[in-house]
């Protein structure tokens, strides 16, 4: 696996947040924040108008491959 590049963890973390929120929140728990930051840094979520963050398209398509 590339360096960088989200885990499932990461991914399952970032799924349970859109299932609950619509979207991932700006304020996560602590335990939570290092696996978000990840797929940021990534490219998998942007900033979203009103606060929080969205899927971007890269996003939205490596949860659909890694069924989320």
């Amino acid at each position: 696996m590339k360096k960088g590049y989200p885990t499932d963890t990461n991914l399952w973390v970032v799924s349970e947040k859109i299932k609950e929120h619509g979207f991932v929140p700006g304020r996560v728990a602590s335990v939570d924040h290092p696996h978000i930051k990840r797929v940021i840094v990534w490219g998998g979520l942007e900033p979203r108008e009103g606060g929080g963050f969205q899927l971007t398209s890269k996003g939205a398509e490596l949860m659909k491959k890694s069924g989320y």
